[in-house]
């Protein structure tokens, strides 16, 4: 089953997240994701989500049958990335067939990302406290998902003669 996420709606959950901790954070945890909040860090943050989605796919191996980072190729390079730039990239992998709803493993695979780049960006500010925490909610997502990808057991039962 192909699952196709967007940058655009990775990097709102993140700015999301970080909206909910500035409002309700003490001061020293505001400095950290303010700058989340502000246009100028758009690009990064694409950039940040990116890489994310690529260390989630990693995580998923050898689930994983195909993936795509917005029309990357293994044999070229991605070209100039500009950190300035906010575009929406397409971010893609194909699983094998689920046993859960598509839209709900589509969720939590944005999930994953999103708390995955939460924690990317609390380690750039030398807070590894937050970012582990960010990053538990990263693999509990993930691991969410390898759930759904493996079959329910079913014991075998043999018929009576």
């Amino acid at each position: 089953m192909l699952f196709s996420l967007s940058t655009a709606v990775i990097a709102d959950t993140v700015r999301a997240t970080a909206a909910c901790r500035i409002l309700s954070a003490p001061d020293d945890e505001k400095t950290i994701f303010d700058p989340l909040m502000r246009s100028e860090t758009r690009g990064r943050l694409g950039i940040m989500v990116k890489n994310a989605f690529a260390e989630i796919v990693l995580s998923l191996f050898p689930h994983v049958t195909d993936c795509d980072l917005d029309g990357e190729t293994a044999s070229a390079g991605p070209g100039g990335q500009d950190a300035a730039d906010d575009p929406d990239m397409l971010l893609s992998l194909e699983l094998p067939a689920v046993s859960a709803s598509g839209a709900v493993i589509r969720r939590h695979l944005e999930q994953a990302v999103a708390m995955r780049t939460l924690s990317s960006w609390c380690l750039a500010a030398e807070d590894t406290a937050r970012a582990g925490a960010y990053e538990a909610l990263a693999s509990a997502s993930v691991s969410s998902v390898l759930s759904s990808l493996t079959p329910a057991v079913r014991p075998f039962l043999r018929p009576m003669v």
